[in-house]
């Protein structure tokens, strides 16, 4: 039949650390069925929901499984004869267009000639060249003759007393250089340290999820990325994470031993027993994620005069003083340059 499947490849990504994944039982099951049928569809979303399997800590979690859903109803949409179709659903089955994007502020009431250039709306010296693509970051910088590329292993787990890493596997996978972890730089006698109170790797106990636990080299990011994916890691003494102001409360986990206090006059009491109008509840803020448009990344080689890094920060300072403290040498043999920094919001200060 002419409206038959006969081979299938079903991918999706931006799900899960796990990269682009493939949609297996999905495509074996779409194999040989007719793609006009809506039974055919209502199956395959059910297989398709089953596969995608974003993290379990993800926030997101319900949402990413249901955009992978809606992305591929609107693809076998538009593989239905336009005759057959639902007039109700032929928007769902047409490409997506947008449009140039635009704004603009009005700035009435704020501008006063006689304080001018200040109070004066003026354009953004940067704005053309960002808008156009112009100005470079640090991932347009040409790789050099021989770069490798590192990717991190990091901690699915929170709360651990003890972890260990088995790098069997990502040794075999293609292009695999080296490792590198806490063990390793003791041995080397170099320094374990972002900052004096943040360690570049967790050497014995695992604090946060997402923790850094080691470094893999490869020739290629993509090579790097996967080899990473591959180290095994053993949780041991896992405990629950305090995540609230309640779960901190109940566990009397507090950030400070002795409160700061700080008071004038008679005291927030006796100013609170004289106010005419007495509010009592709670706010509550829940999790933010940090997103600024440009990954970290950073690039580094060595030179007459010692270690160039070139890396989008938020705080050269910072990455100059790591990199001379875990390398054991001057910060004044370490050159640090940071071109444009593609949104940061305080991401892009130890953690760059």
């Amino acid at each position: 039949s002419s409206h038959s499947v006969a081979q299938a490849r079903v991918f999706y990504g931006g799900v899960s650390g796990q990269g682009l994944c493939r949609a297996a039982a999905t495509e074996k099951y779409l194999i040989g069925k007719n793609f006009t049928d809506k039974g055919v569809l209502a199956q395959a979303l059910k297989i398709l929901a089953g596969e995608v399997g974003p993290s379990a800590g993800d926030r997101q979690r319900d949402y990413k499984r249901n955009l992978v859903q809606t992305l591929f109803y609107k693809f076998f949409l538009s593989l239905q004869p336009k005759s057959s179709l639902d007039p109700a659903l032929e928007s769902a089955a047409e490409d997506y267009v947008r449009p140039v994007s635009s704004g603009s502020v009005e700035m009435e009431g704020a501008e006063d000639p006689a304080e001018f250039p200040v109070s004066k709306p003026m354009q953004k010296r940067a704005a053309l060249a960002n808008c156009t693509g112009q100005t470079m970051f640090t991932g347009d910088l040409p790789a050099l003759q021989g770069t490798l590329a590192c990717a991190f292993v990091v901690s699915r787990e929170a709360c651990c007393e003890t972890f260990a890493l088995d790098y069997s596997a990502a040794v075999q996978s293609p292009g695999f250089v080296a490792s590198l972890d806490a063990a390793e730089l003791r041995e080397l006698g170099l320094g374990n340290a972002v900052s004096p109170t943040e360690a570049l790797f967790a050497a014995e106990k695992i604090s946060y999820a997402g923790q850094r636990l080691a470094l893999v080299v490869a020739d290629t990011q993509s090579h790097a990325e996967r080899a990473a994916r591959l180290v095994q890691v053993t949780y041991g003494g896992t405990s629950t994470p305090v995540l609230t102001i309640e779960d901190a409360i109940a566990r009397s986990s507090f950030y400070n031993a002795e409160p700061e206090t700080h008071s004038q006059g008679d005291g927030a009491g006796a100013s609170l027993d004289k106010s005419p109008v007495k509010v009592k509840g709670t706010a509550e803020v829940g999790h933010q994620h940090h997103f600024h448009m440009e990954v970290q990344t950073a690039r580094s080689f060595v030179t007459s005069d010692g270690v160039k890094v070139d890396v989008a920060t938020q705080s050269p300072g910072i990455v100059a003083d790591a990199v001379a403290a875990s390398l054991g040498v001057s910060k004044a043999s370490v050159e640090v340059k940071t071109m444009q920094a593609g949104g940061g919001y305080g991401g892009k200060t130890s953690k760059s």
